[in-house]
């Protein structure tokens, strides 16, 4: 019985990924906790309307709290960079999968707020 020959570069491929992925693996952590720092203010002034956009509230009407807290935030951001980079924490939060788009269209709407859709191009903000 022959013994089965061992492909030595694609040992030395499967070394260097992994390799890679310990080195990689503490970076990426940072650069999640970097955007979980950078989204908290983004995820506290969306806090009130969860309940809402989510369906758990059974509200009719937008929370007013909502759209007060959406206008303090929004009334914060200065700069062009600082509101692009609120419309991606904004679009991270959406990407949960309990959202209901109507219910996000509605706050828009009501709240005077900036449009948020899933294929929202972020990088357009101004």
């Amino acid at each position: 019985m022959m013994k089965k020959a061992y492909n030595t570069g694609h040992a030395a491929i499967f070394l260097l990924v992994i390799i890679l992925c310990c080195l990689l693996a503490p970076a990426l952590c940072n650069a999640k906790k970097e955007l979980d720092t950078k989204c908290a203010p983004a995820r506290n002034a969306t806090g009130s309307c969860f309940d809402y956009v989510t369906g758990k509230a059974k509200a009719i009407p937008v929370p007013s709290k909502c759209c007060q807290d959406l206008a303090g935030y929004l009334d914060t951001l200065e700069t062009a960079a600082e509101r692009k980079a609120a419309c991606f924490c904004f679009l991270n939060q959406y990407r949960h999968p309990d959202v209901i788009q109507r219910r996000v269209d509605k706050v828009s709407s009501d709240c005077s707020f900036p449009s948020l859709k899933p294929d929202t191009d972020c990088n357009r903000v101004r």
